[in-house]
């Protein structure tokens, strides 16, 4: 349908310079889409073919130039719906030489005509213009036939531009202050309205647009202004952002007369509480769009925003519907595609504590796909479960998604309770003072069985601790979790080690030292009275049998021991006294 699509165009007449002619075998037309062509005439002496775009719905400050021009002979710049090329004529003396411009700007001569400034296209493919002698002309470009028309009544003073009206099939015909109206036989003006603005107002170029309206651009002001033909009030369009150098005339804007529907949309996977943009594409002279998304609502939107809340398949179409004002028969046309919603990924915020030196398993069951930013303390950000361990607060987003690229994002916050026993395991002496130390967020409790603990509630404690035991301080977490940490105290007795006053060998007896304070560097010597070493040991558990190092019993008597050592607590120990051996 695309190919066959019949194409109007609303012409005036501007200035263009000229390139090298070429005849094309095949050229490449031009789009049927919201641009308004014109010739423009830069300050470097250049002249351009150029474009406003979009200038119904959002029209740009900036003027787009498609292809610089030689000279500035040209002009009655016209749009050819039929084929799709623009049409100018190019000043040979008091003749015109009538080119075809693709849209690489090749040209192509077609004919020579009188010459004219200002030229339009009907719907049927037919160039009309008026000559210096103000004759209307129809040109047949199928058959290059030319027909003269009528001699044109009170044509606009300073007229710069010829449009065809799709709304009443007639000529417009302006000026820098009046607009007249003709019938395709010419003679005299059927109406006459005011136009843009006061007289003096200069504009460089005029057109009617897909809307029914008259464009124009007003180059002491910079501005593309829009005039309503039925209640004849304007409005400024847009201001550019430099002025569009429209000297003189011409400008020329595509209308497809058949309609071809046709849209596509913003992603390429649906998901339910998505939204989806329905982008329309169609092309044709198209005023009214109907939207019908398959679950009974509907949009008359050019591109609707639509939200699915329900997942499923469901058939979309799109009725595109021309003005109901033309003065020909534009048929409408309809498209349908076909889209799956699927089931939505629903993301979780979870706010959770954990202790500090322990883990946290967390799962999330939502999708199949995980990944977890950043991975600080996790066992895998892909998995949907990790033990994570971190060693101070932390934040995770986790990115979920299914099988039909449905996503969303759960976030996790992870507050690190802290209760910290400054002290290590330790041994110390019986009677010796213990300074106990913890670090916590919130209040603690001490647990033992142990006597002796000062507070059990306090977060410091100096006492006695009277005998061996394990110390544990439990703390609430920010979640109701209970933290706890312990140390194990052993106590013992740190006294020098007791040896008895005497001792008797017989019946296989032996000196056995009690020497729990010992932790190192351990010496017991025995002499006799005249100071021989009867017996020597390094080792703690080792007892005397009462030999001497011959293997000989030794002599019924008094004898000299010596004991030193290193206790637990780091202490010197060093003991002398007598033993009798009975």
């Amino acid at each position: 349908m695309k190919g066959d699509n019949l194409k109007i165009v609303v012409g005036c007449w501007f200035i263009l310079s000229v390139l090298a002619l070429q005849q094309m075998s095949a050229q490449e037309t031009f789009p049927c889409d919201a641009k308004l062509y014109f010739f423009r005439h830069a300050s470097n002496d250049t002249t351009y073919l150029s474009y406003i775009d979009d200038y119904i719905a959002a029209p740009s400050p900036n003027v787009v130039d498609v292809c610089p021009f030689d000279d500035n002979t040209y002009n009655a710049l016209a749009a050819n719906g039929n084929d799709g090329f623009l049409y100018a004529m190019q000043k040979d003396g008091t003749d015109g030489i009538l080119m075809r411009i693709d849209q690489n700007c090749n040209r192509t001569i077609i004919d020579t005509l009188p010459f004219s400034s200002y030229g339009t296209f009907d719907f049927s493919g037919n160039y009309w213009f008026v000559d210096a002698t103000d004759r209307l002309y129809k040109y047949i470009v199928a058959t290059k036939t030319l027909v003269s028309k009528s001699v044109l009544s009170g044509i606009p003073t300073d007229a710069f531009d010829m449009a065809f009206n799709i709304s009443d099939c007639n000529l417009y015909m302006a000026g820098h202050n009046t607009t007249k109206v003709y019938d395709t036989t010419g003679s005299t003006a059927l109406t006459k309205f005011n136009g843009f603005g006061s007289p003096g107002q200069y504009y460089g170029a005029m057109t009617i647009g897909a809307d029914g309206n008259l464009y124009g651009i007003k180059n002491q002001d910079n501005v593309l202004k829009r005039l309503n033909l039925t209640t004849y009030t304007s409005e400024d369009v847009i201001t550019f952002d430099a002025n569009p150098g429209a000297e003189g005339s011409d400008m020329a804007t595509f209308l497809c007369i058949e309609t071809d529907a046709f849209f596509s949309l913003d992603v390429d996977s649906f998901c339910v509480g998505d939204s989806i943009t329905f982008i329309d594409s169609s092309e044709g002279y198209i005023q009214e769009w109907e939207w019908y998304f398959g679950d009974g609502n509907t949009s008359n939107e050019r591109n609707p925003q639509y939200v699915y809340f329900a997942p499923g398949t469901y058939t979309v179409k799109l009725l595109v519907k021309p003005p109901s004002n033309t003065c020909i028969n534009i048929p409408q046309d309809s498209i349908k595609k076909i889209i799956v919603v699927s089931s939505q990924v629903k993301g979780a915020t979870i706010d959770t504590s954990m202790c500090l030196g322990e883990s946290l398993l967390l799962s999330l069951n939502l999708g199949s796909q995980y990944r977890w930013i950043p991975d600080i303390g996790l066992d895998d950000p892909t998995q949907r479960t990790n033990n994570i361990t971190v060693l101070s607060d932390q934040n995770y987003e986790v990115i979920v998604s299914n099988s039909s690229s449905c996503f969303d994002t759960s976030y996790i916050s992870i507050q690190v309770d802290t209760l910290l026993v400054e002290n290590d395991a330790a041994t110390i002496c019986e009677g010796e003072q213990l300074d106990l130390s913890v670090i916590a967020e919130n209040e603690i409790v001490w647990t033992t069985t142990a006597i002796g603990l000062a507070c059990d509630t306090c977060k410091q404690n100096s006492f006695v601790p009277e005998e061996s035991d394990i110390y544990t301080a439990s703390m609430s977490g920010s979640s109701g979790n209970l933290c706890e940490q312990s140390v194990s105290i052993d106590v013992i007795p740190c006294s020098i080690s007791y040896v008895p006053n005497g001792v008797s060998f017989e019946g296989g007896r032996t000196l056995r030292l009690r020497n729990e304070s010992v932790a190192s560097d351990y010496v017991f010597t025995v002499y006799d009275r005249f100071g021989n070493e009867v017996f020597l040991t390094t080792d703690v558990l080792e007892e005397w049998n009462g030999k001497a190092p011959e293997g000989d019993m030794v002599e019924r008597g008094v004898y000299t021991y010596v004991l030193r050592a290193l206790s637990f607590n780091g202490e010197q120990i060093a003991q002398s006294g007598n033993i009798t051996v009975l």
